[in-house]
């Protein structure tokens, strides 16, 4: 085992004259930091840009493509609204959240003033009551949705129309055709609604939901009433959902990001682990973490240990050396046998071939890993004497 520097480098993002206060990387190719000067004053920096003097800034929010940004900004008469080059003044009493369309073209924003929330759409701005938990966007981004509460009674508010009362909810996302996914409690069994159609079986918990960006299939985790759990694949393509079995637990969910397909971890009535692909077993190890997907969807993969960890990509083993654990945040290039990952001072890049490391410079301390499929290379964050870096290893 060696470790090459060829491969890797490293770029000063900051310059250590203001202190850091926070970092951290989108899953495409953007960078930020919030630093502050000695004045307690606060800047911004995203990739080239760096922002004027303001009292407290929120974390940026980037569209799905990469290509957009905005954050709160808090100045002497309140908060407001910085997306990209230009600054929106609401003189907010507080922030509240940052929505881009799944098609990255459109913003939708919200902010309080006193206990009013305001939201504001591409077509609409719109005084909110009674509103609980998140605000939730449609494709197009010219509507939202968000959970109504009162008097012990909750709705969906989409678009000026209000749902049917549940005892509980638990919002999911917009489906494609404009309606709203989410799981609805009557007081004895969850159910999913797209809507107002019921889309599965009675559940006594719905516990884990994902959807993907544009709203064409959903996928939940839901304990059945007459005991066990199971895995269901909602996609309007399909005649009726895709039910898996039925399991002692299962834990993990994750969605393929552009096909209906699903992955999640198990327990078999025999309290087997396994790693359970649409309807395939994957043994793997005594233990499994969660499932992934590449960026791309090409491969599915999983870390399997019983007393050495190896990755399982797609069904296949691959040995891998010591240093790789189940709760590890690891970032794969789809189609190589590497893997990367930040240790507690620097990049990682294992090459699981011929089991080489590569390694960027070490740091104070590190963290964040991805996957940066245009530049190909595994990148990372990474701090010396207050002085942000951008790790890279190019694969």
């Amino acid at each position: 085992m060696s470790s090459y520097a060829d491969k890797c480098y490293d770029i000063q993002l900051t310059d250590g004259s203001e202190d850091l206060v926070d970092f951290g990387l989108d899953t495409t190719y953007n960078w930020w930091a919030v630093t502050q000067t000695f004045s307690n004053r606060q800047k911004m920096y995203i990739n080239d840009y760096t922002s004027e003097n303001f009292v407290g800034l929120s974390k940026p929010v980037f569209s799905p493509d990469g290509e957009k940004w905005a954050f709160f900004a808090q100045g002497f008469s309140g908060w407001d609204l910085v997306y990209g080059d230009s600054l929106i003044q609401l003189n907010a009493d507080n922030p509240g959240n940052i929505l881009f369309s799944s098609d990255s073209k459109n913003i939708l924003y919200s902010y309080y003033r006193s206990e009013l929330l305001t939201v504001v759409s591409i077509d609409d701005t719109v005084s909110v009551r009674f509103k609980e938990g998140s605000l939730f966007i449609n494709n197009s981004g010219d509507k939202f949705a968000y959970v109504e509460s009162r008097g012990g009674i909750k709705t969906i508010y989409d678009d000026g129309k209000v749902s049917q009362g549940f005892q509980d909810i638990r919002p999911i996302g917009y489906w494609h055709n404009d309606e709203f996914a989410f799981a609805g409690f009557d007081g004895a069994n969850w159910k999913i609604y797209i809507g107002e159609e019921e889309r599965s079986d009675m559940y006594s918990n719905i516990f884990e939901y994902e959807i993907n960006l544009t709203g064409d299939y959903l996928a939940f985790l839901g304990t059945l009433n007459f005991g066990g759990s199971e895995a269901v694949l909602i996609d309007d393509k399909m005649s009726k959902p895709m039910t898996g079995k039925n399991y002692q637990q299962v834990m993990g969910l994750a969605i393929h990001p552009h096909i209906a397909m699903f992955a999640y971890r198990a327990f078999t009535q025999l309290n087997t682990e396994v790693v359970v692909f649409n309807s395939v077993e994957y043994t793997g190890g005594r233990e499994n973490s969660n499932p992934y997907f590449s960026y791309d969807g090409s491969e599915m993969y999983f870390i399997a240990c019983t007393i050495d960890c190896n990755l399982i990509v797609n069904g296949q083993q691959i040995t891998a050396p010591n240093g790789i654990f189940i709760d590890g945040e690891y970032a794969k290039k789809p189609n190589s046998n590497t893997l990367g990952y930040a240790s507690s001072t620097s990049l990682l890049v294992r090459d699981l071939d011929n089991n080489e490391i590569y390694a960027g410079t070490m740091m104070d301390y590190t963290e964040f890993v991805r996957y940066n499929w245009r530049m190909g290379e595994y990148e990372s964050l990474g701090v010396i004497n207050n002085r942000l870096y951008l790790q890279a290893c190019e694969f």
